[in-house]
């Protein structure tokens, strides 16, 4: 990504603040702050990462009429591309996934900013789903929150993207066939056993599916039989897939409680 001016981690942090604190009254450069805050999306510093930048993010995005649709279009295309959500696309255990992380997080938003004031074209639309869709499967790195780091949760972040799909007018039962077999797979995984909710998270996206009709009771009970595997003790991966999935049915059926 390009950018005119790169600021210091400590003057965007500023820049930020000033922005909010004089209620967006001067918005000369802010075309100058989103290249930053795209810039610095996945920055380390959980503080400048979570607590500003994205909640700057949403704030312009979600609560004002503060970005027209070029530009809400321009973070779309920034955050969709191979920098952003597929950066370093199956890297674990490193910072990269922060990156990724906060950049679905941001088509959350978009997609959420889309349904309520709509700004992307229907093609438009179907490109971000489908991009989306490829990220939750080819996302690797399933840690919810890092000393280090703080907050990573990338699957849950994702999960909130796919929930705003299936809120959308468009989203079809085909894309709630694919989005549960994708879940299926990433909620299986025989690597690492989720403790963050991240199962919550993904359980909001099936209510929304049964509140707006688009998948049946039926089709839930035919699809609780893929996460469930037959215990074999004798391989802890076998074991860490049929807790995961316990563990996503259980939160559904409480959920529906």
């Amino acid at each position: 990504m390009e950018t005119k001016t790169v600021y210091s981690r400590i003057e965007l942090q500023k820049k930020l603040i000033e922005l909010k604190e004089d209620g967006f009254k001067q918005r000369e450069y802010l075309s100058e702050y989103l290249d930053n805050m795209l810039f610095y999306i996945g920055d380390q510093d959980a503080n400048l990462r979570d607590k500003i930048i994205y909640t700057m993010f949403s704030e312009l995005i979600c609560n004002s009429d503060y970005l027209d649709y070029e530009k809400l279009k321009n973070i779309l295309h920034v955050v969709l591309d191979d920098e952003h959500l597929f950066y370093q696309i199956g890297n674990t255990d490193d910072y990269t996934v922060l990156t990724r992380s906060f950049s679905v997080l941001v088509v959350a938003l978009l997609l959420n900013r889309n349904r309520t004031k709509p700004f992307m074209s229907e093609d438009e639309f179907v490109r971000t789903k489908n991009l989306v869709f490829k990220y939750f499967e080819s996302e690797k790195d399933y840690r919810g929150y890092n000393e280090k780091f703080g907050w990573i949760h990338a699957i849950a972040h994702c999960a909130d993207a796919l929930d705003e799909i299936v809120l959308t007018s468009l989203c079809t039962h085909e894309d709630c066939q694919t989005i549960l077999n994708l879940g299926a797979k990433v909620f299986t995984n025989s690597d690492f056993i989720f403790n963050h909710e991240e199962d919550e998270r993904f359980v909001s996206v099936i209510i929304s599916m049964r509140e707006k009709e688009l998948i049946s009771l039926e089709e839930l009970e035919i699809w609780k039989e893929s996460l469930v595997f037959d215990e074999n003790f004798n391989e802890y991966s076998s074991f860490i897939s049929r807790m995961n999935g316990k563990q996503l049915w259980r939160s559904l059926y409480f959920k529906n409680k």
